[in-house]
């Protein structure tokens, strides 16, 4: 298991915190293959909570789609959700929390994804965090986890897979449904 993974929660932020003062954000910073993905699948009314937002490059790139739905982006980092802020969107909400102890959304949403993060989850941790996305799914919705490199997190992807009962959709060898 990495460290990024293993790390306490407040080492964690602090990490983040850092990273996000020293480095310029890129909005153009979410793959492209994952927002033709969540367009072709979210309509216009739709609700996503997007675990380990950084600074809202996914919203971004959403946006720039045209994507019109409602957004919840949940970081560790202080510095990055200031950051995502400065979207200045009506229809977005962002909140400090660790994935591993994010709060439950206002309302059940219609997706859950982790662009690059889930990762930073303990392994050990994963199946409560599935359980508590699952639970904030509105019926028919689905988690999408999107993942670079699959023989450095296939400890995940199978995380996945047995999560979702054996059954787990890959879509362009990066993204995981289910």
């Amino acid at each position: 298991m990495k460290f990024r993974a293993s790390a306490p929660i407040w080492i964690k932020k602090r990490v983040w915190d850092f990273k996000q003062r020293k480095v310029q954000t890129n909005r153009l910073g979410t793959p492209e293959d994952m927002i033709r993905f969540l367009v072709g699948r979210l309509d216009g009314s739709a609700w996503l909570l997007d675990l380990g937002c950084g600074a809202g490059h996914l919203l971004a790139g959403l946006r720039r789609a045209r994507w019109a739905g409602h957004y919840i982006g949940i970081d560790i980092s202080e510095k990055a959700i200031q950051t995502a802020r400065l979207l200045n969107d009506d229809n977005a909400e962002f909140v400090v929390s660790s994935i591993e102890t994010f709060p439950s959304p206002s309302r059940k949403v219609n997706a859950v994804t982790f662009v690059e993060s889930l990762y930073y989850v303990s392994e050990c941790l994963v199946p409560s965090v599935l359980t508590r996305c699952r639970e904030a799914l509105l019926p028919g919705g689905q988690i999408h986890a999107r993942m670079w490199n699959l023989a450095e997190h296939y400890a995940y992807v199978k995380q996945l897979i047995q999560f979702n009962g054996g059954s787990c959709q890959c879509i362009c060898g990066t993204i995981w449904s289910i």
